[in-house]
């Protein structure tokens, strides 16, 4: 969990005035918001249960923004007040489960795109910057099949999904467009997922 506090001055006929935002959330959220934004701070909000406490800093807030002097080290008390008020309630994600989780969705998106291309652990590897054997661990810890299986399967899936959007394709040359390198694989995939051979598909 982060929390990104900034401040900035306004001129108004009154004179300057201090504006505050907080913005509190994961740091994965930062880094990806950030970007989308081109660096930009983004526009200010905040979300929070505990509205007595919201009520009681934002009134003392208030009372201290007008004095340029001491506004900075209210707003860096109330920052560090919110902060331990969300960690005693939130459940916390290590970072090395977190970034487990984001390599495992980036790579069963990579291969929902990349289909007619080699998709084997090694290419992966090679392709994300770790090792095999990592990229298998991952894996098997969270599909409850093989690579392979499932990487065949999302490509019969396609196959299918091709012949029956056209059905007077040749059948092996669907299969080895979408990735297959041989016919048996592909039967046999087919059969599998399906229960019938690709030529017996229902019209």
């Amino acid at each position: 969990l982060c929390v990104h506090a900034y401040r900035d001055m306004e001129n108004t006929d009154e004179g300057a005035r201090v504006l505050a935002s907080v913005v509190v959330g994961d740091k994965i959220f930062f880094e990806r918001a950030f970007a989308l934004l081109n660096n930009k701070v983004p526009p200010p909000f905040f979300r929070f249960e505990n509205f007595e406490l919201l009520k009681s800093l934002h009134s003392q807030w208030i009372e201290a923004k007008s004095n340029l002097r001491v506004a900075p080290v209210y707003f860096e008390g109330c920052v560090q007040i919110l902060l331990g008020e969300i960690a005693k309630n939130t459940p916390f994600v290590s970072r090395e489960k977190a970034k487990q989780d984001e390599l495992l969705c980036d790579l069963l998106l990579y291969t929902q795109n990349h289909l007619t291309e080699d998709l084997s652990l090694s290419v992966l590897a090679q392709e994300f910057g770790y090792s095999r054997e990592h990229l298998s661990r991952l894996l098997h810890r969270y599909l409850s099949e093989n690579w392979n299986t499932y990487v065949n399967r999302l490509r019969v899936r396609e196959a299918d999904a091709r012949l029956n959007k056209d059905s007077s394709q040749n059948v092996l040359s669907v299969a080895l467009a979408c990735g297959f390198d041989s016919a048996n694989t592909f039967y046999r995939a087919y059969k599998k997922e399906f229960g019938r051979s690709p030529k017996n598909r229902e019209k």
